[in-house]
């Protein structure tokens, strides 16, 4: 298992580099697409919230917030 440490760490740093570079907006992209993917419910309220989420998410609602002057 040592052998692979410097494998495995340099496997983390990476990913952990990559997701630092993304925006907010493709996180959150990121978050509605896995949660569709291994979503399974059969409550109606929970899936109306969803999907005013998702809309919300595709029409760019979600983002950085604006600085005001």
């Amino acid at each position: 298992m040592d052998e692979f440490k410097p494998l495995i760490d340099q496997i983390y740093r990476e990913r952990v580099s990559r997701a630092r570079a993304r925006t907010p907006g493709e996180r959150m992209s990121d978050a509605f697409e896995l949660s569709s993917i291994f979503f399974n419910s059969d409550d109606p309220e929970l899936l109306r919230r969803l999907r005013i989420v998702r809309t919300l998410d595709e029409r760019g609602c979600y983002g950085p917030p604006q600085l005001r002057p």
